[in-house]
This record gives C-alpha cells, sequence and structure tokens, in this order.
C-alpha cells in the first residue's frame, strides 16, 4: 500500500501547469498573474487552450493514481488512499476540486 500511496504522490506532483505554460510562452508561472500553479492562472497567461489542457490533465492525475491502486494493490482501500496525496494542495482550491472530483468518480462503485 505504501507503494501505491508513493506513486499516487509522485504522479501528483508533475507540475502541468508550470510546464504547459513554459511551454506555450508564458515564462515562469509562479511570477505572473495571480502566481497560482492552476488552470485559471495558465488560461491568463497562455491562453484557453492552455488553461483547458491543464484541467484536463489535473484531473487525469487524479483517475491515473486511483487507476494504477487498482491495478497494484488487492487492497480494497488503495482506490481511495492513492487519491489523497494526488494533489498535494488544499482541496478548496480549483486544482484540488479537480483532481478530487475525478478520484471520486474513479474510486466509487456505483
Amino acid at each position: 500500500m505504501i507503494v501505491v500511496i508513493l506513486a499516487a504522490y509522485l504522479l501528483g506532483s508533475i507540475p502541468f501547469a508550470l510546464i504547459l505554460a513554459r511551454r506555450w510562452g508564458a515564462g515562469d508561472l509562479r511570477r505572473s498573474g495571480s502566481g497560482n500553479l492552476g488552470a485559471a492562472n495558465v488560461m491568463r497567461a497562455s491562453g484557453v487552450t492552455a488553461g483547458v489542457t491543464v484541467a484536463m490533465l489535473d484531473m487525469a492525475k487524479g483517475a491515473a493514481s486511483v487507476w494504477l491502486a487498482g491495478r497494484l494493490s488487492a487492497d480494497g482501500a488503495a482506490p481511495a488512499a492513492a487519491g489523497l496525496p494526488c494533489t498535494r494542495s488544499r482541496s478548496h482550491t480549483a486544482r484540488g476540486q479537480l483532481s478530487m472530483f475525478e478520484h471520486g468518480t474513479r474510486s466509487s462503485p456505483y
């Protein structure tokens, strides 16, 4: 279970907002706009396409961590535990809400 949680944490630590903003010419996102590494700030700095892409990638991190936990662990609690560290942020931020929404939909049996 520890390996699954560590893998989910490492997957969640990929800063897609920073990577895409730099790639699309916005420079260091932490020094522009609100300074947050999230989809809204990427949208302001790099455009709508980049912002939506970051939002989708952040949601995919949550889904991937739950999927990975389901594949690597026989423990039924592993998918739920894997989603907890995937955002490395407070759940009241937009980025945290996207990942936690995806985590909830992927780990729910319904």
